[in-house]
């Protein structure tokens, strides 16, 4: 199937997708891409008007791609373009589309025109759609021998004698004359028959059950007919009553797709326009008008020695008019572009696709310009690049288990490739290898491969996830892990210092059970009531600070001091960073939490020096890394994950910043089964009407949801939902399965909070909501770890939605890293446990507020 919508965008939205196909198709030719920078319905908009001129003709085509769009343009793009589409086609009444020339060189356009024309018949009557001719000839014609000026109507067979003159005699003032070499308009039994005749016509109407045949004789038929339009009928058997309709349309001054449109609405016959050129179709009133004046040239040649035969077989270049040719790229609206890891594998100097069976090999990587597009790798666009300089030194580190990690270094250009490195390996004959290919900038991860196969077989390589665009320079990070278990099969943290690589397997050794311990641990902190803020501290830091212990006598060059470190976390995998305890740990059980926290935690800072941390007299909560440590997580899992081109950000002016518009709010009614009473005195925790005061009434059902993303596109979605059976709970109990929670119920949001029960860590592998909506193009996910009290749910959803929409506002920016660490510090200022589970996903530098 060459489109399968319901699979892209979904059942509701499927409509969209030959729409989007549609429009995007005629802006590729253009070469301007602020529709898919910009990624607003109002510039798709102009971007239509500024592609059709006055003659509301589109031309259709400029890349396959247009075939692929599933692969590279995010289906809430799609939706927004295709209903632009929608709009300019209802305000552009006349709009015809024009499927250009370098659509005949696709190489899926000889097996899928007849799927191509009918795709876009979904949006437009096929009517108002016609090819453009295969090559830009011009053929020369003698005049027909026009008698008192009539329009000559002819035949090129005797089968086709009485189909012609029923066509005539409709006509008006036209000449019927059998057996003439030039002609008006001439009517053909097959394509073969029109080609082989050699009469010279303007139109030919063609009866032709297989389109591939006539595609096939198109180029001929241009050259040796010299024709200006050939119209297709699938039969014969009702081609006398269609050609009357037909007649009879021309003789009112019908253009010849207005006519074919008549003639198909009232005979039922789906002709259609397979090809013209565009004057004459605009002006075929004219042209076949007894009145027309017009000079022609004598008859042309038939084209050289060379030039026939089968017309797919022709090269790419012959097809190129001289104004694709001349073409510039844009200079500030590239097409999506992204730079990324490329791997050859050689035996000696011989590149090869299979490993050998033994022996050495080298591993040849570089980083270069991929794009979606199939016509040329544009340079990469110099604007979007984010550092100085004509070259970049980065990174790659070759990690697999067992052997010590390989780094070589790698310059990159800024507008291009990076120069290739090789890596040196040695197979072992019946062993399978597993590497990872990380692309480091110091201790921040930007880009992560996997090359994989088995001596004698084919290898596979592939990205298996892009944190960072290499075009971008981030603030240092002091520490980078890796966490996974897929490399060798066994689970394994892999650590980025200023000082090495360095891989550590979590199985059954004391961090991968200290791992554990904290897992189970974690989930009673905000899910028992009778558990206070005291206890859970306790436990958990006891536990981070026995396995930031281990991780330091394993882990050589792991630094003593952080501010800012990198997660990156397969979508299962877990990794308790946040919990990770530095500082004196008191001796006995019975300590209670530091009397003077609140003041730190407010601030921030840890006073130092401070008496109580030294001697240990009481559990100081700024001893977590969670609440002094900017910590980004990023996720990915390469099973479920979006192509390159669905990951990557769109506007460039915004690719740091989020902007809070509209928020959506839903919760289930379940938050609020408590009692004031249950909680203590001085407590005062909010009700799900606390928050509908601050951001409006939550909605009841996912329809309305749905209908509020929409129509008003919220920037910010907040849900305090029940998770259960993996599946979202809003109001009474409306349930919405978590791996539907796709375009139609996300729109374009930037920012999700979403906390509830089992918000963070899926009970199955893949389904946590985080990763859901991040696969789906939600920026940043602000959720909890674990299992959370309604009651915990609704303070924190407040606080959380109404600091990052007025943070939004301000004119000085703050990160999210740095926003959520200071949420998280709050909420444990106010012996609130969520404030121990609360982690965000994504980039944890991107801005709220400021000034552009």
């Amino acid at each position: 199937m060459l489109f399968d919508d319901d699979a892209w965008l979904g059942s509701e939205h499927a409509w969209c997708g030959p729409y989007a196909r549609a429009a995007i198709g005629v802006l590729i030719p253009k070469g301007d891409w602020r529709w898919w920078h910009l990624a607003s319905f109002d510039e798709v908009l102009n971007s239509l008007k500024s592609a059709v001129g006055g003659s509301g003709i589109a031309a259709w085509g400029g890349d396959e791609a247009v075939l692929d769009l599933n692969q590279w343009v995010e289906p809430v793009l799609a939706v927004r373009v295709a209903k632009a589409f929608s709009e300019f086609q209802w305000a552009t009444p006349r709009l015809r589309l024009k499927i250009t020339r370098d659509v005949w060189r696709w190489s899926r356009f000889r097996d899928a025109a007849s799927t191509i024309r009918s795709d876009l018949a979904k949006v437009l009557s096929s009517e108002r759609i016609f090819l453009e001719w295969p090559r830009g000839r011009r053929p020369r014609r003698s005049e027909p021998n026009r008698e008192e000026g009539k329009v000559v109507v002819t035949a090129t067979s005797e089968d086709g004698i009485e189909l012609a003159r029923l066509l005539s005699d409709r006509m008006g003032e036209v000449t019927w004359r059998p057996h003439v070499e030039v002609a008006d308009v001439v009517v053909a039994m097959s394509a073969d028959e029109l080609a082989d005749s050699g009469v010279a016509t303007d139109l030919a109407v063609v009866l032709e059950s297989d389109p591939t045949r006539l595609l096939e004789r198109l180029d001929g038929i241009r050259a040796i007919n010299g024709a200006r339009c050939v119209v297709r009928l699938p039969d014969a058997g009702n081609a006398g009553p269609w050609l009357i309709s037909f007649g009879q349309a021309m003789s009112d001054r019908s253009s010849v797709d207005d006519a074919v449109a008549r003639a198909n609405e009232e005979t039922g016959v789906a002709g259609e326009v397979m090809v013209a050129n565009q004057t004459f179709l605009l002006q075929s009133p004219s042209f076949l008008s007894p009145r027309r004046d017009v000079r022609r040239m004598g008859r042309r040649s038939l084209p050289p020695q060379g030039r026939q035969g089968d017309l797919f077989s022709y090269s790419a270049a012959e097809f190129l008019t001289a104004t694709e040719r001349a073409l510039p790229e844009p200079p500030r609206f590239p097409p999506p572009a992204a730079r990324v890891l490329n791997a050859t594998v050689y035996v000696g100097d011989r590149p090869v696709a299979s490993l050998p069976e033994t022996g050495a090999i080298q591993i040849e990587i570089d980083i270069r310009p991929k794009t979606p597009l199939q016509r040329r790798v544009p340079s990469f666009p110099d604007h979007l690049v984010r550092w100085r300089g004509d070259s970049r030194i980065l990174q790659v580190h070759m990690v697999e288990l067992g052997r010590t990690v390989v780094t070589r270094s790698l310059s990159v250009s800024r507008t291009g490739g990076s120069d290739p490195i090789r890596f040196a390996y040695e197979l072992v004959t019946g062993k399978a290898i597993d590497l990872r290919l990380m692309v480091c900038d110091g201790a921040h991860i930007l880009q992560t491969a996997r090359f994989q196969g088995f001596p004698g077989q084919a290898f596979e390589f592939f990205v298996e996830a892009e944190v960072t665009s290499v075009d971008d320079e981030r603030k240092a990070f002091d520490l980078a892990l890796l966490v996974n278990d897929s490399l060798g099969n066994k689970p394994s943290v892999t650590t980025l210092t200023e000082e090495g690589v360095y891989v550590t397997v979590l199985e059954n050794n004391e961090i991968g059970q200290l791992r554990d311990e904290c897992r189970r641990i974690l989930e009673p902190i905000v899910t028992n009531p009778d558990l206070s803020a005291r206890d859970a501290m306790f436990d958990l830091a006891q536990i981070g600070g026995l396995m930031l212990d281990a991780l330091r006598d394993k882990v050589p060059g792991w630094p003593k001091n952080f501010s800012r470190v990198q997660l990156m976390t397969k979508a299962d995998a877990f990794f308790p960073f946040e919990y990770l305890y530095d500082g004196p740990f008191p001796e006995r059980l019975d300590v209670e939490l530091c009397p003077e926290r609140h003041g730190c935690l407010s601030t921030g800072r840890a006073r130092s020096p401070c008496p109580i941390r030294q001697s240990a007299s009481a559990l100081c909560p700024m001893g977590f890394l969670g609440v002094s440590t900017i910590i980004e997580r990023q996720r990915w899992d390469r099973n479920v994950e979006s192509p390159l081109w669905l990951r990557l950000p769109t506007a460039p002016s915004s690719r740091k910043k989020l902007t809070i518009g509209n928020v959506a709010f839903a919760a289930s009614n379940r938050a609020d089964n408590f009692h004031d009473d249950d909680l203590p005195v001085e407590e005062k925790l909010a009700r799900i009407s606390d928050v509908a005061q601050e951001l409006g009434p939550p909605l009841q059902n996912w329809d309305d949801w749905k209908a509020m993303v929409v129509n008003d596109r919220p920037s910010m979605l907040v849900l305090i939902a029940h998770v259960e059976r993996n599946a979202l709970h809003i109001g009474t109990d409306a349930a919405l399965p978590i791996q539907a929670m796709k375009e139609p119920y996300l729109g374009d949001a930037s920012i999700a909070i979403a906390i509830g029960c089992s918000s963070a860590i899926g009970t199955i592998s893949l389904l946590s909501l985080p990763s859901a909506m991040m696969r789906n193009g939600v920026r940043v996910v602000i959720a909890a770890l674990t299992d959370v009290l309604g009651r915990y749910s609704n303070e924190a959803a407040k606080l959380l939605a109404t600091r990052i929409r007025d943070a939004s506002r301000l004119p000085t920016p703050a990160t999210v890293g740095e926003f959520v660490t200071e949420v998280r510090r709050q909420l444990l200022a106010r012996n609130i446990a969520l404030g121990l589970v609360l982690v965000a996903f994504g980039d944890a530098d991107l801005a709220l507020g400021g000034t552009d």
